[in-house]
């Protein structure tokens, strides 16, 4: 939403789906936005993450929702997202890269299961090298980053891993060891992971410009340009990590391991979509004629980004120039990412744990929103303190004891049939327990008294619990 010129993103909640489809999708947007109130032809902008559910061309939720209630929507595929779809399925064309996310992700599994061969990993390293040890990460291809920082974890720990596994695979017989052991020591493993060192860098660059909230729009296409200028470089010129790897191969050896003895690169693409093609209410050429006149007004700036530019028509220049006010509103509304979303994913994830797996979906939305969007100086810690106080104290007294002592007496009693001579005796043995244990209530009973006992029958069983 736009708020002051600026465009927000506001965390409304996590919503149970009851299945994948387009169509549940689009219900449970409807709902959803008919629960906070909001119409859907208001409706400008639709980042997702590339998934067919959402941005098929015949039935996805996209198009769903601009055919029947957002006839100005805007369906924009995250951005990074789609570096990311590119790099993988670029990946995918070399069995040698394929091959090499296969084993890293393997490493990743093998310490991953095993607390001991991790320690032993780390004291091992540490012992090898002089830089501080580098946990192991796995090449998740729904995590952006994730790859570079497995590249980096392997290359710094690659001495200690074929250690570690080679002793793994000898005095414990582990045959995933032995299989891990061979391949770590193949001279195409090594080579591959110092050419992703070299490359990789200029694709963390490209992601995380594309990952800012306030994204220069301006800055996109030069980026793009220039980060597949020095992929090109890289097929001419040796990289700093592999002339690292040329100078150290002595007779087949490397860090004092002795090798077992290949390199594609990825191209990336982008396009752009016309904005004004979905918004009919707009008058192109009166746009435009305004436009001329507010660049000359805008150039006088003290920084002249996107976001400013737009700021400065929805607050200064909206009585003056509306239909390009109208345009900067619904134009940084449009997300180029899924960026937010993502958040929420890594936050749902960080309160959400396994020790908090009984969270209650309202709970965790509320601890979500206080996480995402509270801010300490807005805090009115005393009003929040007022509101504990008024809270009824859950603190059991002697009343509270004696009422429990009387239930759990009067279903002592039997029932109807009649039953066992030595149940009966185990029920009066209990009852006279009981009688021992709780005390009858205090003449003041709003005094409060510790928890002495909680009683529970179960099936003609009572059970006593200090």
């Amino acid at each position: 939403m736009v708020n002051g010129g600026k465009a927000e993103a506001i965390f409304l909640g996590n919503y149970t789906i009851h299945g994948g489809t387009a169509n549940i999708i689009t219900a449970k947007i409807r709902e959803v936005m008919e629960e906070w109130g909001m119409p859907m032809n208001k409706i400008i902008g639709l980042g997702s993450d590339g998934a067919s559910v959402k941005t098929g061309i015949r039935s996805g939720v996209g198009v769903r929702l601009k055919t029947s209630d957002c006839p100005c929507l805007v369906h924009v595929r995250c951005i990074a997202h789609r570096v990311a779809l590119a790099s993988q399925d670029a990946a995918k064309l070399s069995k040698c890269i394929s091959d090499y996310r296969t084993t890293v992700n393997d490493v990743y599994k093998l310490y991953l299961y095993s607390a001991t061969r991790y320690d032993r990993l780390k004291e091992l390293s540490k012992v090898l090298d002089d830089t501080e040890f580098s946990s192991v990460k796995q090449p998740c291809t729904v995590r952006w980053l994730s790859l570079i920082r497995a590249v980096t974890s392997t290359r710094l720990n690659w001495s200690a891993l074929v250690i570690e596994i080679e002793e793994e695979a000898a005095q414990r017989k582990n045959t995933v060891a032995v299989n891990l052991a061979k391949k770590l020591k193949t001279f195409s493993f090594v080579a591959t992971t110092y050419m992703l060192s070299d490359v990789l860098p200029y694709m963390e660059k490209l992601v995380t410009v594309f990952l800012k909230d306030n994204l220069n729009l301006a800055m996109k296409q030069p980026m793009v340009e220039s980060t597949i200028g020095c992929l090109q470089t890289l097929l001419n010129e040796t990289g700093k990590y592999e002339i690292h790897l040329n100078e150290n191969v002595v007779d087949g050896e490397f860090c004092g391991v002795k090798l077992m003895y290949a390199d594609p690169r990825p191209v990336i693409g982008s396009d752009d979509n016309d904005v004004t093609a979905h918004l009919p209410v707009l008058d192109p050429d009166h746009c435009k004629r305004d436009f001329q006149q507010f660049r000359r007004a805008a150039a006088g700036l003290s920084t002249v980004t996107f976001a400013n530019t737009c700021q400065v028509l929805i607050n200064e220049y909206a009585d003056i120039f509306p239909d390009l006010s109208q345009l900067a509103t619904t134009a940084i509304t449009i997300l180029v990412s899924s960026v937010p979303a993502e958040r929420g994913f890594s936050v749902q994830n960080r309160i959400h744990t396994a020790s908090r797996i009984r969270l209650s979906q309202r709970r965790l939305n509320n601890l979500m929103i206080l996480n995402m969007h509270a801010v300490d100086d807005e805090m009115n810690y005393a009003r929040a303190r007022g509101i504990f106080h008024t809270k009824k104290e859950k603190i059991v007294t002697a009343c509270t004891l004696h009422r429990t002592k009387k239930k759990v007496l009067k279903e002592l009693k039997p029932g109807a049939g009649k039953l066992p001579e030595r149940m009966r005796k185990h029920r009066k043995r209990k009852k006279e327990e009981i009688e021992d244990e709780v005390p009858n209530p205090s003449p003041s009973p709003k005094k409060k008294l510790p928890v002495l006992a909680r009683f529970r029958c179960e099936r003609g069983k009572l059970r006593g619990i200090r």
